[in-house]
């Protein structure tokens, strides 16, 4: 594990070092240090203080090790074993120019080979629901109606694939969506 006084150096604030060694200050507790904590421990220039708590930003998710890291769960028998699904891996941050529209079969699988053994993974469970239906079904025919609909689910499940998402039901104008 990384020290305080390391981290510290990595960021470029090493003079402070001292003053957290001193106070008995670790990184689980430097995360919950407020402006007013940092001053008395002798970081007075307001850009240090800035560079610390955008530093400790980055690092507070991967102190969260239960969140971050799968838990692995034993084969249940030999006859009966359960299949692990790749690790997860963040939603990755996609610019507003790149094309919503992607083709899967162009991507390298995410997914690992099967194991002996299941893990816990996150979750993200989304229900998207088309604002406005009900009033669209009254002012169109069920035939249009039918075909909005159709281009909505269509292109929204496009979107939703270009995040990696899977389109679990859908549910009239709503779709259930599962990512992770």
């Amino acid at each position: 594990m990384v020290t305080v006084r390391e981290w510290l150096e990595g960021i470029g604030l090493a003079q402070y070092a001292g003053g957290f060694e001193v106070n008995e200050i670790t990184l689980d507790i430097a995360t919950r240090l407020s402006d007013a904590d940092l001053k008395e421990l002798g970081m007075v220039i307001m850009g240090h203080r800035k560079i610390f708590f955008r530093a400790i930003e980055n690092l507070a998710e991967p102190l969260d090790e239960t969140a971050s890291q799968p838990s692995v769960i034993p084969a249940v028998s030999k006859h009966n074993q359960l299949h692990a699904a790749s690790v997860v891996t963040p939603i990755r941050k996609v610019p507003v120019s790149a094309p919503v529209f992607s083709d899967r079969a162009q991507r390298v699988p995410r997914r690992a080979a099967p194991s002996a053994e299941a893990e816990r993974r996150q979750l993200t469970v989304m229900f998207c629901d088309l604002v406005g239906s009900t009033e669209l079904s009254t002012k169109f025919d069920p035939e249009v109606l039918r075909e909005m609909m159709g281009a909505y689910q269509t292109a929204a499940g496009a979107v939703i694939d270009s995040y990696d998402g899977h389109v679990a039901q859908y549910l009239g104008d709503g779709l259930m969506v599962y990512f992770g």
